[in-house]
């Protein structure tokens, strides 16, 4: 699952990491590295419907043309292949969550992240690669793409360049986390995070090589020894941090596509897009604030509609244009109380389960693993150890 947001502008210190006053300043938090996406849209949450089909809809069509039928892709996740088409359609996690995790059964390759980010081309990026492929140089290229990849990659967080916590002078690191737990996918989408990003640096360049090695922060899965030659840089696994390591003599390389005429233009039009968009639909918005009351999660269709001064069928088609239904936006707000209240540990979980219209514990139990790869209880577990997103 790919998605980017914010690339360090003072890029320029990387370049002199064998100076102490210099390198002390990767550490230090005034000075910002971590760069979120000004043009980006406010923080998301695993619940927001916020997030595009670019990455989807590439695996999606790869697949499909290597033979795995639609309907095993899309089973369980309420896409659509037109939906995976529309430039405009934004989706949850948990959709997305259940398609990656369709590819990975039906591929039958666990490592089937790595290799369909390998067959990802820049282009397939759009308008944030063009616009950044027009800079003067590799370093406001990353500049760019930290200005405008959430365009396309919203739920990833891109931090750097800065020093690396393990290696030698000379090199940069671009650390790369998502915003939330991936759950059961986070080697899927931590893997074709780092080959994509090692991807799109090296045709920004028009080089073989730019990445030195990688560091992922989860242990080494079973059956890397196969996969590891195909990456064409070494990884080291149990890292702090996900990050692309490499020389950072190239952050001052001049662009070959550089034309700062269409930069900036592009820029502009970018910057249109990035603009706010309107908000989700009025009945959306009316039926999640009917549901935020969870006395009212348990409430049936038909009832919620004459409740919200709807027919049935004039709801079930407002709800349609959004992409959803009333029972996918009862599990969304199901799921985030349930986020919610698992936080606090005064709370028994058969309690949460009731209070959120569920008749058992287990079924409640199962529900929420099924929405994110964790029972409430290994969810509360983490959560008192310090809920490091994106760490499993």
């Amino acid at each position: 699952m790919l998605v980017v947001g914010g690339v360090c502008r003072g890029a320029r210190s990387c370049r002199s990491v064998v100076c102490p006053s210099v390198q002390g300043k990767f550490h230090d938090a005034s000075q910002a590295l971590v760069y979120n996406n000004a043009m980006a849209s406010p923080s998301i949450t695993p619940e927001d419907h916020a997030l595009p089909m670019h990455y989807p809809g590439f695996v999606f069509r790869t697949l499909r043309g290597d033979g795995i039928a639609a309907e095993a892709l899309l089973d369980g996740t309420q896409l659509t292949e037109s939906l995976l088409c529309d430039p405009d359609y934004r989706c949850d996690f948990a959709r997305l969550r259940r398609f990656y995790r369709n590819a990975i059964e039906h591929s039958g390759d666990p490592h089937v992240g790595i290799r369909l980010a390998r067959r990802f081309r820049a282009a397939f990026v759009g308008l944030p690669f063009l616009t950044a492929a027009k800079a003067a140089s590799f370093e406001d290229a990353l500049a760019t793409l930290g200005r405008l990849l959430a365009l396309t990659f919203p739920a990833l967080t891109l931090e750097g360049p800065r020093a690396p916590t393990t290696g030698n002078a000379g090199e940069c690191a671009v650390r790369i986390h998502p915003k939330w737990p991936l759950g059961d996918i986070a080697y899927f989408g931590t893997s074709s995070a780092l080959v994509v990003c090692d991807g799109l640096f090296r045709e920004l360049l028009q080089v073989q090589q730019i990445t030195l090695r990688a560091e992922i922060a989860m242990a080494k899965p079973e059956g890397w020894d196969a996969v590891a030659p195909e990456l064409g840089f070494p990884v080291r696994f149990g890292a702090a941090h996900n990050s692309l390591i490499f020389p950072s003599a190239v952050l001052a390389a001049p662009l070959p596509t550089s034309d700062p005429i269409n930069h900036r233009q592009l820029l502009q039009v970018c910057d249109q897009l990035a603009r706010p968009r309107a908000p989700a639909d009025a009945p959306v918005q009316q039926v999640l604030a009917f549901l935020d009351d969870s006395r009212n999660l348990s409430v049936p269709f038909a009832q919620a509609a004459d409740r919200l001064g709807y027919s049935e069928r004039s709801l079930r088609r407002q709800l349609a244009r959004s992409g959803t239904t009333y029972r996918e936006l009862v599990r969304l707000v199901r799921e985030r109380a349930a986020r919610e209240r698992l936080k606090n540990p005064a709370l028994p979980v058969q309690a949460i389960a009731f209070e959120l219209g569920f008749d058992t514990p287990s079924n409640f139990a199962r529900s929420f693993k099924e929405w994110t790869g964790e029972t409430p209880s290994e969810y509360r577990a983490r959560q008192a150890r310090g809920g490091a997103d994106g760490q499993n």
